[in-house]
C-alpha cells in the first residue's frame, strides 16, 4: 500500500519552490546591478574624455590668443614710468586687471606650453619677466643670483600647485635698461590671507596658475576641462553660452555636466565656484581662501540613489513572494485530505474491523487520519486510534514493526501520548519498557512537545522505566536523545521528580553525564542530585567523617589549617578502607557543595563563580590533587572577605572621626558614636584602636586639646570660654587635661603664644 503523504511533505515542497525563486531573484538582481554599474561607469568615462578633448582644444586656442594679445599690448605700449604707473593705480578698469593677471602668470604658462611661447615670440621675441627689489636700490634681473633664486622658488611653488600673487602697485619693465626704482613683491595665495579690497587679480591668478597649465598640457584631465570666467557685469568669457550666473546655473548644459561628473568651475567677481569631486582630494577641507566654494558632484550620486530604489523594490518583491508562499502552504495544508470527521467515520465506524485485511492497513489508515491535524477533532483522533488498538489487542512489537516499515512521518503528539496510554493497559513491565523505547524512537523523528515531556516525567514513566532492569540503559539513552531538544525543561523535571529510589538516582546521574555540555548551566541542580544520590547509597553504611557537619563552621571561622587537617583525615580514611568509587566521589562532591554554599552565602559569586569551582574541582584525578586546589579556593575567598572587611572598617573609622570633629563642643561618648554607624560599641572600640592606634577616649581628648590650642592662639577667648566651647562642665578639669597633654596651663600657653 502506498504510504500516505503528509501535510508536512507539501509544506516542504512549497517552501523549496519559494526558496528557489528567492535565490534566483537575488542572483538576477545582483547581476543586473553589477552590469548596470559597469556600463554606467564606462559611459561616463567615454563622455568625459570626449568633452575634455573638445573643451581643451577650443579653450586652449582662446586663451593663447587672448593672453598673447594682452602681453603684446602691455609690452609694446610701454612709453615710460608714468604710463606704466597709470596701469596700476586704484582706478583700474577690468581690462587693466586682465593685463596684469595675464602678465604675472605668463612665466608659468610660457614655461609649460610651447604653443604659447611660439605665439608670444611672433609678437615680441625678447619678452620676459624681470624683477627688482622693493627698496629699488638693488636691481635684479635673470643674471642676478638673487633673482635666479627667487625665480626657482616661484617655479617650485607653481609646480606644487601654489598660486603666485602680487601687490597691485608695483612696476614691471621689459628689459634691464629702463629699470629706475622698479620694484615688485611676490606672495603665495595659499595659505596667505587676501587683501580686504580690490585684489580681484589675486583670485584670477589662482585660477590661471593652478589649473590652466594642467589643462593645456593634459597632465590632469580630471581636474579642469572648462573654466567659466564671469565678469562683474555677469558676462561669460570662454564659455559655451553667454548670460548671467543665474542663467548658467539653470542651464541644461550646466546640469548635465554636473550629473555626468565633469570637473568645471567659474568665477563671479571675487567668488570662485568649483564643481569637482577631486578638488577636495587635493586641497583637503581648507579652501584656497575665503570666497572659494567647493561643491562635490559625481555621476554616481544619482546612480546610487537609483540603485537603492531598485534594491528596495527587489526586497519588497522577495518579501511578497515569501508571504505568498506561506499563504499557499496554509491553503494547501488545509485541503490535503478530506475533512477529518468524514475520514474517521468512514474508516472506523462504517468499516467493521473484520473487513480489514490486516493490522497494517488499520494502522496506516489511522495515521492518514491523524495527519488532518484539525484542532477541533484532535481528541476524536486520539480516542479513535487508542480504542482501535485496544480492540485489536495488537502486540507492541508488531506495532513497532508496522509503524517503522510503513515509512510514515509521525509528528502528531496526540498519537505518541496515546501510545503511552495504550501501553499502560499491559501490566508487564518489560512490555511497557519496550513501548517507551518505541515512543522515544518516534520522538526522535518528530520533535516532541511539552505534552510528551509531561507524560514521560509526571506519570511515573521514569520510575517504571528505571525499575525495569532489562530496558533501563536503552530507555535512558532514548529518553535523553529526546530531552536534549529542550534540555533546560527536561533537566529540571528530571531532578525534581518525586521518585528518589537509589536505582533511579543512579541511572538519572548516569544520564546526566551524557549531557556534559548542558550540566555546566545547572551546577546547583547537579550538585544536589549528586549529593542526594550518594547520600542514599551511604544510608546503609555510616561514613566516619561527617563532612557536612564539620566543614561549614571551619569555613565560617576562616580556619585554613583545620580545614586542611579535615581534608587530610578524609584522604586517609578513603585510602585506609575499601570504599567504592561512588562513596569516595560522593564525599568529594559533598565537600565541593559545602564550599559553593559558603561562597554564595558571602556573595562572592562574581569573583569565584560556583560553576567554575565545580568544573575545576570535579575533574581532578584524585583526592591528593583535590586538597591543594580546594585550599587555594578557600584562601582566595578569605582574602576577598578580609579585603572587604578592611575597607568596611576604614569606612567606619572615617565616619566616627567625622562625628567627633562635628561634635567637639559636646560631651562625646562611645555609645553615641557607635549608634551613628549602627554597630556595637565594643566592635567600634576594637577597630578604632586597631586602625588609629589609640583608644576612642584618648582620641577624643586629643582632638579637643588640638582645638583648644587653636582657640587660645586666636586670642579671642579666655580659658573659661574655651572650656565651655569644648563641652567641659568644669574649667579645672579642662586645665588638668590641657596640662597633662602639653605640660603647661592654658593661660600660660596663651601668654607664651602672644609674646611670640
Amino acid at each position: 500500500m502506498t504510504a500516505v503523504r503528509s501535510r508536512k511533505f507539501y509544506q516542504k515542497l512549497i517552501w523549496s519552490y519559494t526558496s528557489l525563486t528567492l535565490v534566483l531573484l537575488l542572483l538576477v538582481g545582483s547581476s543586473s546591478y553589477a552590469f548596470f554599474n559597469w556600463n554606467y561607469n564606462q559611459e561616463v568615462k567615454r563622455t568625459n574624455e570626449q568633452m575634455l578633448e573638445q573643451k581643451a582644444s577650443s579653450l586652449m586656442t582662446g586663451i593663447v590668443e587672448e593672453l598673447t594679445g594682452i602681453s603684446y599690448n602691455l609690452l609694446s605700449n610701454y612709453q615710460g614710468r608714468n604710463e606704466v604707473t597709470r596701469l596700476f593705480d586704484d582706478e583700474l578698469r577690468p581690462s587693466d586687471w586682465k593685463i596684469t593677471e595675464a602678465y604675472l602668470c605668463l612665466s608659468n604658462i610660457v614655461r609649460q606650453n610651447s604653443r604659447l611661447i611660439e605665439s608670444i615670440s611672433v609678437y615680441y621675441p625678447d619678452a620676459g619677466l624681470f624683477l627688482s627689489t622693493v627698496s629699488g636700490s638693488n636691481y635684479l634681473d635673470r643674471d642676478n643670483a638673487q633673482c635666479r633664486e627667487m625665480i626657482r622658488q616661484i617655479e617650485r611653488r607653481m609646480e606644487t600647485g601654489q598660486s603666485i600673487a602680487y601687490e597691485p602697485s608695483f612696476d614691471i619693465y621689459r628689459d634691464s635698461e629702463s629699470r629706475s626704482e622698479s620694484r615688485i613683491t611676490l606672495y603665495t595665495s595659499y595659505p596667505y590671507s587676501p587683501y580686504t579690497a580690490g585684489e580681484k587679480g589675486l583670485m584670477s591668478i589662482a585660477v590661471h596658475n593652478s589649473y590652466i597649465a594642467e589643462l593645456l598640457n593634459g597632465s590632469d584631465p580630471n581636474n579642469g576641462d572648462l573654466i567659466f570666467c564671469i565678469t562683474e557685469s555677469g558676462d561669460l568669457i570662454n564659455a559655451d553660452e553667454a548670460g548671467t550666473v543665474q542663467e548658467l546655473l539653470a542651464s541644461d548644459s550646466f546640469q548635465k555636466k554636473l550629473q555626468s561628473g565633469d570637473s568645471f568651475r567659474f568665477r563671479y567677481g571675487t567668488n570662485h565656484y568649483i564643481f569637482s569631486s577631486s578638488m577636495l582630494d587635493r586641497f583637503g577641507t581648507a579652501p584656497l581662501r575665503t570666497g572659494w566654494r567647493f561643491v562635490q558632484a559625481s555621476p554616481l550620486d544619482n546612480f546610487y540613489g537609483r540603485s537603492r530604489s531598485f534594491l528596495a523594490f527587489l526586497i519588497i518583491i522577495c518579501l511578497a513572494i515569501v508571504l505568498l508562499g506561506m499563504i499557499l502552504a496554509k491553503v494547501f495544508s488545509k485541503n490535503l485530505y478530506r475533512p477529518l470527521k468524514d475520514t474517521v467515520t468512514r474508516i472506523v465506524q462504517d468499516t467493521p474491523p473484520a473487513a480489514l485485511e490486516n493490522e497494517y492497513e488499520i494502522i496506516n489508515n489511522y495515521v492518514a487520519a491523524l495527519h488532518q491535524k484539525a484542532s477541533s477533532n484532535q481528541e476524536l483522533v486520539y480516542q479513535t486510534v487508542i480504542n482501535s488498538l485496544i480492540t485489536r489487542q495488537l502486540d507492541i512489537q508488531e506495532i513497532d514493526r508496522m509503524l517503522f516499515s510503513a515509512d510514515i512521518e509521525f509528528e502528531h503528539p496526540v498519537f505518541l501520548v496515546g501510545l503511552l496510554s495504550f501501553s499502560r493497559q499491559n501490566s508487564e513491565k518489560d512490555s511497557y519498557a519496550q513501548t517507551l523505547l518505541l515512543t522515544n524512537r518516534l520522538c526522535r523523528q518528530s520533535g516532541p512537545t511539552g505534552k510528551i515531556y509531561a507524560v514521560l516525567m509526571e506519570n511515573e514513566t521514569i520510575g517504571v522505566l528505571y525499575n525495569t532492569s532489562d530496558a533501563t540503559a536503552q530507555a535512558a539513552e532514548a529518553l535523553f536523545s529526546v530531552v536534549r531538544k529542550n534540555c533546560s525543561r527536561a533537566f529540571r523535571l528530571l531532578v525534581s521528580s518525586p521518585i528518589r529510589s537509589a536505582e533511579y538516582l543512579h541511572n538519572a546521574y548516569a544520564v546526566l553525564k551524557q549531557m556534559d555540555r548542558y550540566v555546566y548551566f545547572f551546577p546547583e541542580q547537579t550538585l544536589f542530585l549528586e549529593s542526594e544520590l550518594y547520600i542514599k547509597e551511604l544510608s546503609s553504611r555510616e561514613f566516619p567523617i561527617p563532612i557536612k557537619t564539620l566543614l561549614p563552621p571551619l569555613l565560617k571561622n576562616h580556619s585554613l589549617t583545620e580545614i586542611q587537617n579535615l581534608l587530610e583525615r578524609l584522604r586517609d580514611e578513603i585510602g585506609a578502607k575499601d570504599y567504592s568509587f561512588e562513596t569516595c566521589n560522593s564525599k568529594i562532591i559533598e565537600t565541593i557543595y559545602m564550599l559553593t554554599e559558603y561562597i554564595r552565602q558571602n556573595h562572592l559569586e562574581k569573583d569565584l563563580p560556583p560553576e567554575t569551582i565545580y568544573s575545576r574541582l570535579s575533574t581532578l584525578p584524585d583526592i591528593c590533587a583535590f586538597i591543594p586546589a580546594f585550599l587555594e579556593i578557600v584562601s582566595a575567598a578569605d582574602q576577598l572577605l578580609n579585603m572587604r572587611s578592611q575597607n568596611h572598617n576604614l569606612d567606619v573609622v572615617r565616619r566616627v572621626q567625622e562625628y567627633i570633629y562635628a561634635n567637639l563642643q559636646n560631651d562625646i561618648s562611645l555609645d553615641d558614636a557607635a549608634r551613628t554607624v549602627s554597630l556595637s560599641p565594643p566592635y567600634v572600640s576594637r577597630i578604632f584602636r586597631d586602625i588609629v592606634g589609640i583608644n576612642f577616649v584618648s582620641y577624643v581628648k586629643k582632638c579637643k586639646m588640638e582645638r583648644a590650642c587653636e582657640l587660645l592662639r586666636q586670642g579671642e577667648m579666655n580659658v573659661d570660654q574655651v572650656a565651655v566651647s569644648l563641652g567641659y562642665n568644669s574649667t579645672a578639669y579642662f586645665i588638668k587635661n590641657f596640662k597633662d597633654s602639653y605640660g603647661v596651663t592654658p593661660k600660660a600657653y596663651q601668654k607664651r603664644w602672644g609674646e611670640k
